[in-house]
């Protein structure tokens, strides 16, 4: 299994209170023993340093690619210090 398989942009995990008249598709995913599952809003990606580059997909991808198989507090640290590099 890929460490990391993105899901299409327009896959919605959860809607807002009061919106009912989106239209969203229900998807299932099997996950392995191995796999990470990594919950977060589009703020993180979304983020900028103070140079105003935004954080981005990529380095997200390259945190998980490195510390994906790592405890869930050590993927968090790498996030974390890499935030604030």
């Amino acid at each position: 299994t890929p460490l990391l398989n993105w899901l299409p942009s327009n896959w919605t995990v959860c809607l807002p209170p009061g919106v009912s008249d989106y239209k969203y598709h229900k998807v299932q995913i099997k996950l392995n023993t191995d796999d990470v599952e990594v919950l977060m809003s589009d703020g993180l990606p979304e983020l900028f340093n103070e140079k105003f580059e935004m954080f981005g997909y990529e380095n997200l991808s390259g945190i998980l690619q490195k510390s994906g198989k790592e405890t869930p507090e050590i993927i968090i640290e790498h996030f974390t210090n890499t935030l604030e590099e």
